[in-house]
C-alpha cells in the first residue's frame, strides 16, 4: 500500500502517555492503520511541509499544545488547504471551545479522559469501516 492510499491517524499531543496510549489503541484495532505521533504543532507543521499527508487521514489534536493550541493549528492547516477530519481533545472543556472547534470543522470534541469506544467509533466512521472490519 503506497502513501497515497494508506489510512493514517496523526496524533498531535504534548503528553507522551496520551500519544502512546492512542497509538496502542489504534494499532490494537488491527485495521492496517498507520499512526504518526507528534509532540508539538511545530513538529507536525514541519512534517507536512516536507511530506505529503496520507490521502485518507484523521487528525487527533490536543487543545493545549506548547506555544499554541489545537484550534489555532486547525486554522493554520485550513489556510494551507488541509481540511482533514479532525478530533480535538482537551482536559479543560467548555462549551465555547467545543463550539469553536465545530466552527473550524472538527468532527468530534472529546474531554479527557475520554471513552475509547467513542474514539473507535469515530475512527471507523472516518475510514468508512465497521466493527466487523476489526480483526479480533
Amino acid at each position: 500500500m503506497n502513501k497515497s492510499t494508506q489510512k493514517t491517524v496523526y496524533v498531535i499531543d504534548d503528553d507522551s502517555a496520551i500519544r502512546d496510549s492512542l497509538a496502542v489503541l489504534v494499532r490494537s484495532l488491527k485495521l492496517n492503520l498507520t499512526v504518526e505521533l507528534f509532540s508539538t504543532a511545530g513538529q507536525f507543521i514541519d512534517f507536512i511541509s516536507s511530506s505529503e499527508l496520507s490521502k485518507f487521514s484523521l487528525l487527533i489534536i490536543d487543545y493545549k499544545l506548547p506555544g499554541t493550541n489545537g484550534l489555532d493549528l486547525m486554522k493554520l492547516l485550513s489556510e494551507k488547504g488541509i481540511r482533514e477530519p479532525t478530533v480535538i481533545m482537551t482536559g479543560h472543556t467548555d462549551e465555547f471551545l467545543e463550539e469553536k472547534a465545530e466552527e473550524l470543522g472538527a468532527i468530534k470534541f472529546f474531554s479527557k479522559p475520554f471513552d475509547p469506544k467513542q474514539l473507535v467509533e469515530t475512527i471507523l466512521k472516518v475510514f468508512d469501516l465497521t466493527n466487523e472490519d476489526i480483526i479480533k
